[in-house]
C-alpha cells in the first residue's frame, strides 16, 4: 500500500480490502483481539476498528481479506 506508484487496480483492490475490513470488523467486534475489544467503550467502534486496521501488515490484511471473502 506504500507504493505510490500503484495502478488503479491495485488501487481498487487495496481500496476494496480496507473496506471490507472495516466492515467486517465493525459488524464483529468480537473477532479483534481482546485489547482491541476494551477500548470500544472509551474510543468508539469506528476509532478502533480503524487503529486496529492500520496497524495490520499488508500480508495480514489480505489474509484476513481472503478469509473473509471465501466465507
Amino acid at each position: 500500500v506504500y507504493n505510490s506508484s500503484i495502478d488503479t487496480v491495485q488501487e481498487k483492490l487495496c481500496r476494496d480490502t480496507i473496506e471490507t475490513l472495516f466492515d467486517f470488523y465493525k459488524k464483529s467486534p468480537a473477532d479483534m483481539p481482546t485489547f482491541y475489544q476494551s477500548l470500544v467503550a472509551d474510543w468508539g467502534i469506528d476509532r478502533v476498528v480503524c487503529d486496529y486496521i492500520s496497524g495490520m501488515t499488508d500480508n495480514m490484511a489480505e489474509n484476513i481479506f481472503r478469509k473473509i471473502k471465501k466465507d
